[in-house]
């Protein structure tokens, strides 16, 4: 997977995390650097490292 290919696939998951607002694992090899990070649209998400395992979380929901 190419660099450009990881990029269009990891906005995919940040896509479909935010309208479910459900978390997803990712795996790390379809990550994009950080350096790339900003050519993403995050639209809120979170990304966690958890036990070398990397999750893409919603964004955090506001109580009135």
């Amino acid at each position: 997977m190419d660099r450009n290919d990881r990029i269009v696939r990891f906005q995919e998951v940040l896509d479909r995390v935010a309208r479910s607002g459900r978390g997803e694992l990712v795996n790390e090899a379809e990550i994009p650097a950080v350096s790339e990070w900003d050519r993403l649209e995050s639209h809120g998400c979170v990304v966690r490292v958890d036990r070398g395992r990397w999750w893409v979380l919603p964004p955090a929901r506001r109580v009135a």
